[in-house]
């Protein structure tokens, strides 16, 4: 069976007409690039007029933006350390996770509207299709909040209208959105009461009680953003060590399962930084698997295949892996994806 793993590096190099450094391309369309995690809080405009409607978050900025030579990531685990002893702080990281899901839910709209349907997903999805055995389960793990990989389903034949098609939609494809999604919520247990308020007032108020709220394990889909009255922003903060999934436990579960079976990784700009991740892999994964590591540089895909073989080894798990530079757009492009899918 085949695990597809994407990580930010997906997103970001997911239009092969755009690809990173490389394109050449108007300001324009390069202001909407799904961002890395250490570009989350940079100055672009879209970025700037999203964080200007969360003011509770302003004092943080400077630190998050100018983090000297540390990651964004690392700088989030220090401010939510501090939220221990300073409510302030929750305040501030509620605020965070209401921009993260504006501000990427309208970065990814106009960065599909640049793209014109064209996508690296729908290109390897296309190419996964056509290798498939016709009994094979493929199962496709994203790290990434945004819905470009959604957004090509439909051309697999699994249309996502709801969660119980993520795992159940379609017999032979399953995705997984480990940390959330910008068009996900948790429903609020705290009894709050909200007297007429829109959407962006039901945000406010419970940025204003954050220290104070209780979620539930309860997801529901969002049409719109912000999320309203008695809703939460499903969007793990992007944390150095994190400790939970923000996604439904029965996927977690269907995840478990299929990586018992799985013999075949395929992964695309993802780091191998998340601790909880990798143990789940090292506890699941059978004997010896095969890993196909794409990424943007060769010593950059030689370092995440040898953070997987150090992590692998505390499950008695080996693994053999072939690195691949060049990123998303290459893979594409150069239809290096048969290497791993050929069965």
């Amino acid at each position: 069976m085949l695990t597809v793993i994407f990580g930010a590096g997906a997103s970001y190099d997911s239009n092969p007409s755009r690809q990173p450094r490389r394109s050449g391309v108007a300001t324009a369309a390069e202001a909407y690039r799904p961002p890395l995690a250490d570009e989350l809080f940079s100055d672009r405009e879209v970025f700037a007029e999203t964080i200007a409607s969360f003011e509770r978050f302003h004092p943080i900025i400077p630190r998050l933006r100018h983090t000297e030579g540390r990651t964004v990531e690392n700088v989030m685990q220090e401010l939510q350390a501090e939220a221990g002893e300073d409510p302030e702080r929750y305040r501030q990281l509620a605020a965070v996770r209401y921009y993260l899901q504006c501000m990427l839910w309208e970065c990814t709209r106009h960065w599909k509207s640049q793209a014109k349907g064209i996508s690296n997903y729908k290109s390897l999805l296309d190419q996964i299709r056509h290798r498939r055995k016709l009994d094979e389960i493929v199962c496709l793990a994203t790290f990434n909040y945004d819905t470009l990989l959604e957004d090509a389903m439909p051309g697999i034949g699994l249309t996502i209208g709801g969660f119980p098609d993520y795992i159940g939609g379609h017999a032979h494809y399953k995705v997984i959105k480990l940390h959330g999604s910008v068009n996900w919520a948790r429903q609020i247990e705290t009894p709050i009461e909200y007297q007429n308020q829109n959407a962006w007032q039901a945000a406010y108020t419970h940025i204003e009680r954050a220290d104070q709220l209780k979620l539930t394990n309860t997801f529901v889909r969002l049409d719109s953003m912000p999320c309203g009255p008695g809703l939460f922003p499903a969007v793990a903060i992007p944390i150095e060590v994190k400790s939970h999934f923000e996604c439904p436990q029965e996927h977690l579960d269907f995840l478990c399962e299929h990586l018992k079976r799985t013999d075949r990784l395929l992964l695309i700009g993802w780091r191998a930084t998340e601790a909880h991740f990798l143990e789940l892999l090292a506890k699941h994964l059978p004997g010896h698997v095969r890993a196909l590591i794409v990424a943007g540089s060769e010593m950059e895909a030689i370092n995440i295949g040898r953070t997987l073989e150090s992590r692998l080894k505390t499950g008695l798990i080996s693994i053999t892996f072939e690195a691949m530079p060049g990123g998303f757009s290459d893979l594409i492009i150069k239809n290096r994806s048969e290497i791993i899918l050929h069965l």
